[in-house]
């Protein structure tokens, strides 16, 4: 199952840098929190036990590979928040890996793709 938002994910990079009061932080978490939890309840799916895998599509520059964790994280809250996995613990997700950040065109939309796959 596939979850995509269209926007650049922010990154650790810009987290660190500080140079954005918390509430800023804050607003652009709830964002990816809320647009995956709709994302959520559109498919209708649900996970006791599920990897995922994170593709990153970015124009210039491209990002280091696990460098939108902070995106992903709030990505993955939100799928919680709409019961597409009952947790993100080990038990319901043992395994995130993130793939190398495609590099888009200026005529496409930068995006950030989870890809759940069903585990035993």
């Amino acid at each position: 199952m596939r979850y995509t938002y269209q926007a650049r994910p922010w990154t650790m990079n810009r987290e660190r840098r500080g140079d954005q009061h918390w509430s800023q932080t804050r607003l652009r978490t709830a964002e990816w929190r809320k647009a995956f939890w709709a994302l959520g309840i559109q498919q209708r799916r649900r996970f006791e036990r599920a990897s995922i895998t994170v593709e990153v599509f970015m124009r210039a520059p491209v990002a280091d590979t696990g460098a939108c964790y902070p995106a992903v994280k709030a990505a993955i809250d939100g799928l919680v928040d709409a019961g597409v996995l009952p947790g993100d613990t080990g038990q319901h997700l043992p395994s995130i890996t993130f793939l190398a950040p495609i590099r888009v065109g200026k005529d496409q939309v930068e995006r950030l793709t989870l890809v759940l796959e069903p585990m035993p």
